[in-house]
């Protein structure tokens, strides 16, 4: 499966969707980044009605299983939910995929030659990666981290 792909089938409005970083997010924690997992994330996001890409960055090595965590919502409803953990080198991941997530992936520093899964993780092939980020983002790509 593609890193990511097919989120114009996804909203019943034909309005472009936002895409928001860390957004929307009550702030009952003092800080977004106390939350420890997705249970606690999740509580604090509140969708709102237009079609919207958050994007969801915990900066702190406590959150279990992603280091990024894509929401689409539209109509005050999470439709899907994609988590990504990125990895320096060739390890694994190490936690359980979290069940309410539609996709997991694992982006490799060190990736394999063919696209594969394992415990549930997607690990995409190095070839998919430089796919997604194209030639402008060849240096954001696990390989250079």
């Amino acid at each position: 499966e593609p890193i990511l792909s097919g989120f114009d089938s996804l909203f019943a409005s034909a309005e472009q969707p936002v895409v928001l970083l860390d957004s929307p997010f009550l702030g009952k924690f003092k800080c977004y980044d106390q939350c420890e997992c997705w249970t606690d994330l999740k509580k604090e996001i509140v969708p709102g009605e237009a079609p919207a890409i958050s994007i969801y960055y915990p900066t702190h090595a406590r959150f279990k299983a992603y280091d990024v965590i894509l929401v689409i919502s539209e109509d005050k409803a999470i439709k899907l939910i994609i988590g990504y953990q990125l990895k320096e080198g060739s390890n694994d991941a190490t936690q359980d995929v979290e069940p309410e997530f539609h996709q997991s992936f694992v982006l490799k520093g060190v990736s394999p030659s063919e696209p594969r899964c394992k415990s549930n993780w997607t690990i995409p092939s190095e070839h998919e990666i430089d796919k997604f980020f194209g030639v402008s983002g060849v240096h954001w790509t696990p390989k250079q981290w």
